[in-house]
């Protein structure tokens, strides 16, 4: 029994070897399969286009091996792009055989039903009222995953060595940055949160329920989708865990210079005259306006107020990888807005720093302040 592992290789190489390592240990063979873009065709200047064609590539190399019986079973690591990658493959396998998508985004239209918890999603495709072998089938399956989750013991209590964090594709150098030294310099581990709207309620529901000892909030591009009307929002509460738990947090406006909105016949008419990029085939980014930027930063001066230890930093240079000098989001004006909003907000802490979200020196300030907490958690 062979289980193919796909996932991008240039981000998500550990968890894959891992994961194989986990199989192996159940006496199933793992085989990872490098997802990346520029593996599977040429790149081109549309985004979305490339992903598309890569994804179509991927599903007629895979999809064979399973019907010769060369595989087993399928699983796919990824988060919104590396998703989209694989779901002309995920949505071409046969029915009943073993796929399994691992991602912050797979959720993402359940939230009605699971909320954001982590429960285990299966499908019976047929309809219930009448006993047959496909409603049988996903009743055994279900059975089997129950007595597996059963076994495995009990489930994850508060670590105090262990901070919260968001992120996004965007914000990740700041975030593998800002990880990396607190392992190296504090001892504390990351766990992180994709701001995908789902993510951003776990994230809340860890920290009000103290399962962490503190927080990196530093892509709070959600909140930007509350305010703006975008498809990927939190709700209202979004920011507030931390001042309601008492639980030391440093935020920075990871993601705020976007709105995230579905394919681009989605994007709704007033904002069609702004810069926008294409992620994916179904992910289209607006970018926010200068009195949008101002609401923003009044809206986390409020945060910041109301926390004891909630700073916030603020790079000069972009707040993701689109808006830095060279992106397509470049406007430092409603960046200046969003410092402006910030600033009028009574007891509103922040710093700001000559840098990119993603440069350096941003990092370091963000571990300064974490290191500030030493005597609090």
């Amino acid at each position: 029994m062979t289980i193919a592992v796909l996932s991008t290789q240039d981000t998500k190489a550990a968890e894959s070897v891992y994961l194989a390592a986990l199989l192996k240990e159940h006496g199933v063979a793992a085989e990872i399969v490098d997802t990346q873009p520029r593996k599977w065709t040429q790149q081109t200047r549309d985004r979305g286009a490339t992903l598309s064609l890569a994804g179509e590539n991927i599903r007629d190399h895979v999809l064979p091996r399973i019907s010769t019986g060369e595989l087993s079973g399928l699983c796919v690591l990824a988060g919104a792009s590396g998703a989209a990658l694989t779901s002309a493959l995920l949505s071409a396998v046969p029915h009943g055989f073993p796929s399994v998508l691992l991602s912050p985004v797979a959720s993402a239209t359940l939230r009605p039903y699971i909320g954001s918890s982590d429960t285990i999603v299966i499908p019976t495709v047929v309809d219930f009222g009448r006993r047959n072998a496909y409603l049988d089938f996903a009743l055994r399956r279900a059975s089997n995953i129950l007595a597996g989750l059963v076994a495995g013991g009990g489930y994850p209590r508060a670590a105090a060595d262990h901070f919260a964090g968001t992120s996004f594709g965007v914000t990740s150098g700041l975030v593998d940055a800002v990880g990396d030294k607190l392992k190296s310099e504090m001892n504390k581990s990351l766990v992180l949160f994709s701001s995908n709207g789902t993510g951003g309620e776990a994230y809340e529901r860890f920290v009000t329920s103290k399962l962490v000892s503190g927080a990196v909030d530093v892509t709070l591009s959600e909140l930007a989708d509350e305010l703006c009307g975008g498809v990927l929002s939190a709700g209202p509460s979004r920011g507030w865990g931390a001042a309601l738990s008492e639980v030391p947090v440093v935020m920075a406006p990871g993601g705020i210079d976007f709105i995230n909105f579905g394919g681009p016949q989605s994007v709704p008419e007033r904002f069609r005259n702004r810069a926008t990029y294409h992620h994916t085939p179904s992910i289209t980014l607006v970018r926010t306006s200068e009195d949008e930027n101002f609401e923003l930063g009044k809206e986390v001066g409020k945060r910041s107020a109301a926390s004891k230890w909630g700073v916030v930093i603020v790079p000069t240079q972009g707040f993701s990888v689109l808006s830095t000098p060279d992106g397509p989001f470049w406007e430092p004006k409603a960046d200046d807005a969003f410092l402006q909003g910030l600033s009028e907000v009574p007891g509103a802490q922040f710093t700001r720093v000559h840098d990119e979200i993603n440069g350096s020196k941003t990092a370091d300030a963000v571990l300064q302040q974490c290191k500030e907490w030493k005597g609090i958690n």
